[in-house]
């Protein structure tokens, strides 16, 4: 990534597409860290039953409870849209519809990827913010030349099939 000191702001609504493209990538991100976490506390719980106590085995429902909660909440929410989302000083601000802000530092990223009308921005580790998402025509500080400059080398670009579909990385 580029020490490029420009910086960049994306405001306003986001079109129907994006709206379905970004609840989308919240919905697959929230199921895979999902599994994740509940297969972890799973195997807790069948080590304590095995080892501590059978009682806990009663507690094996937790983590499907958990697991369920965690992958709809993102179909079921509506404040993880983001309204603007500033770049300024290695740092990207995510604010929300509900006037929530998400900051996380620019060399967190891990991956930047263009659908061809927006650009969704993954962190490395455990990131607090799936709503990342900046769409190209909601640009208003900066230009697209210079936040591919920024994120070089991390941008992967999703191919579009005869249909028009998009190709899922």
């Amino acid at each position: 990534m580029a020490d490029y000191k420009t910086d960049f702001r994306f405001a306003g609504e986001l079109s129907p597409e994006s709206r379905k493209y970004l609840k989308k990538q919240q919905f697959i991100r929230g199921v895979s860290f999902g599994l994740i976490f509940s297969g972890i506390l799973i195997a807790c719980l069948i080590a304590a039953a095995l080892t501590i106590s059978p009682f806990f085995w009663a507690f094996l429902f937790i983590p499907l409870v958990l697991f369920v909660m965690v992958s709809i909440a993102p179909l079921i929410s509506t404040e993880n849209h983001p309204t603007q989302i500033e770049i300024m000083d290695g740092v990207i601000y995510t604010t929300t519809e509900h006037g929530n802000t998400i900051s996380k530092d620019i060399y967190d990223v891990k991956k930047v990827i263009d659908t061809g009308d927006c650009y969704f921005i993954l962190f490395a580790l455990l990131p607090k913010n799936f709503s990342c998402l900046c769409q190209k025509d909601l640009l208003v500080e900066g230009t697209l030349e210079d936040f591919e400059r920024l994120f070089e080398g991390k941008i992967k670009r999703l191919n579009k099939n005869k249909e028009g579909k998009q190709n899922t990385l």
